[in-house]
């Protein structure tokens, strides 16, 4: 569905059967008690859905029409940090741990490169990038601590995975450098 060619957890109802990254995530997190292939299942799904800049989707369709005020493309609050995170740590399998540092890494390149300001460094959300009811339209209006808080939970992840999988310093310098 959308890209997805992998199960996963659909808020479903109005929503119906598309993914959301958030929902996912979320899911997940309580459904690998059952059954833990559910953790390989997100990984995939979002490497193979993200963008080639690296953002990751609020949701398969990615369009917003409907919204007429979402004036950019949009992510959603990367919640899935901590849940892929925490599979890599629990699986300690070296080939997992290295798609789950692409993932990361690379959308935490996105977010700096899009949402980043330049000042102060905070990162801004548009729309559902953030918890908090939004209606800005563009990025650079408002810097929301959940995402920031993200942020940061991604690059200590990120960084921590670089370290397991002795990945050279020097490529996650620029991560580290905007924590």
């Amino acid at each position: 569905v959308w890209g997805f060619m992998h199960p996963f957890f659909a808020p479903g109802g109005a929503y119906g059967e598309c993914w959301w990254s958030l929902d996912a995530a979320l899911a997940v997190d309580g459904y690998k008690w059952i059954d833990y292939s559910c953790e390989e299942d997100i990984v995939n799904n979002l490497l193979e859905t993200m963008e080639s800049d690296g953002r990751v989707k609020l949701y398969g369709i990615d369009g917003f029409g409907h919204i007429p005020s979402v004036k950019e493309p949009i992510a959603s609050i990367p919640r899935f940090y901590d849940t892929c995170f925490t599979a890599a740590k629990r699986r300690n399998d070296k080939a997992f741990s290295e798609k789950v540092y692409k993932l990361l890494s690379e959308n935490l390149s996105w977010w700096f490169e899009k949402r980043q300001d330049k000042e102060t460094s905070l990162i801004s959300a548009v729309f559902e990038e953030t918890f908090r009811p939004n209606i800005e339209t563009v990025s650079m209006e408002y810097f929301p601590m959940d995402t920031n808080m993200q942020i940061v939970s991604g690059c200590f992840s990120a960084s921590a995975l670089a370290d397991v999988l002795n990945i050279p310093e020097e490529t996650v310098e620029r991560i580290l450098e905007l924590t």
